[in-house]
């Protein structure tokens, strides 16, 4: 699961609460991280969401695929 800061993922296409925990401050953070390990299927869960996420918008095939598109729609 990923705990961030807003800065820590700015730039990132990434749900807050789906993808991601955000936090504000180091005394939230540790809150965040404490519930995650206390709430082992909340981690599962923002674990596979944010993985299903990364993938879909961030590996090579999808990153190449969105550029194939906007070449196209350029050509058009």
């Amino acid at each position: 699961a990923i705990v961030s800061t807003p800065a820590g993922i700015n730039g990132l296409d990434l749900a807050a609460g789906a993808d991601v925990l955000v936090t504000r401050g180091g005394e939230e953070m540790a809150a965040a991280i404490a519930g995650l390990l206390r709430d082992p299927e909340r981690r599962r869960a923002l674990e596979r969401q944010a993985r299903a996420t990364v993938e879909a918008r961030y590996d090579w095939n999808a990153i190449a695929r969105a550029q194939a598109r906007l070449y196209r729609s350029l050509l058009r």
